[in-house]
């Protein structure tokens, strides 16, 4: 998976469209980076300079996740596969929770149609136990 990333970033060109490309890395495995809990509070919104612009839902987590940047830069980086973030920078955005709601929409609704191919499946496999026993 480096291997490709490095192609892509060299394909890609400037810094600035590199600085996309990660942040857009970030962004698609932003609740394994941070932790489900915190993914919830905090989205990376810009990447310049090396420097990650996470926006909070409030001042408490931006001031809870100030004492914990050191963790997040280490988690991040090591994402990334190198030291590619070197300092976090925290604002208060009045719209997170409403963007935060639709990714867990749309994660329950991938779960909702996962558990509903798995019912129709365990259904199936029960009638056809069912019927192999009948006869």
């Amino acid at each position: 998976m480096e291997d490709v990333d490095k192609i892509l970033l060299n394909m890609i060109g400037t810094k600035a469209s590199q600085n996309q490309y990660n942040l857009f890395k970030m962004k698609a495995c932003w609740s394994e980076i941070a932790g489900k809990n915190n993914a919830n509070h905090c989205i990376p919104v810009k990447l310049d300079r090396r420097i990650l612009t996470l926006k909070v839902d409030s001042s408490v987590w931006a001031n809870q996740f100030l004492y914990y940047k050191i963790q997040f830069i280490e988690k991040i980086n090591r994402f990334m596969g190198v030291d590619y973030v070197k300092d976090i920078k925290f604002i208060v955005g009045s719209n997170i929770k409403i963007h935060i709601k639709k990714i867990n929409k749309n994660i329950d609704l991938n779960q909702t149609n996962l558990n509903d191919t798995f019912m129709l499946s365990e259904q199936n496999r029960i009638k056809k136990d069912y019927n192999t026993r009948k006869t």
